[in-house]
């Protein structure tokens, strides 16, 4: 099974790619990406820091995390880097505030600040806003190591008997 920070992360790359944002399908998990200027601007989306918040369950185990995820927004151009960040971070935000549960991956989708980095010695300039939400959810860290058991079959022999099956029975659960 899937660790639940991938299961978060491809439900917001898939948002996101689906959504009306100026980057359209180019939404990628992940943060390191070569991008060229035809591919800008885009959207990444990774993880930058998951702690283990209170236990919520002793039996089964269960506890709360909070998750620090990042989407960080890259355009390119001569023009106001500035003003095409703000624009394409606007639209992050309102799609993810929109689905706060991401269809029930989490408990809360908070958002937590942006961080805008410029990058002027490269032709043609970089901008970046890293976008970050935090991300609520529940993890009981039990991870399935085969099928339910849902049938048996139980073959009884009696001691001192020959070797023969005294009975067999099939249980179903």
């Amino acid at each position: 099974m899937a660790h639940p920070r991938k299961l978060i992360r491809d439900a917001v790359v898939q948002l996101l790619a689906a959504g009306a944002t100026a980057a359209g399908s180019r939404v990628w998990p992940g943060r390191y990406r070569r991008l060229s200027p035809q591919e800008l601007p885009a959207l990444l989306v990774y993880c930058r820091q998951d702690e283990a918040g209170r236990r919520i369950a002793d039996a089964p185990r269960l506890y709360g995390r909070e998750l620090r995820l990042v989407v960080a927004a890259v355009v390119a151009g001569t023009g106001a880097l500035d003003d095409q960040l703000d624009d394409l971070a606007r639209e992050v935000e309102v799609l993810l505030e929109n689905n706060e549960t991401l269809g029930g991956l989490c408990l809360d989708l908070v958002y937590a600040g942006t961080r805008l980095e410029v990058d002027a010695d490269v032709d043609p300039p970089v901008g970046q806003a890293e976008i970050e939400w935090l991300v609520t959810y529940e993890d009981d860290l039990k991870t399935p190591v085969a099928d339910d058991f849902l049938e048996a079959d139980v073959t009884w022999n009696i001691p001192g008997t020959p070797d023969t099956e005294e009975a067999q029975d099939t249980i179903q659960l």
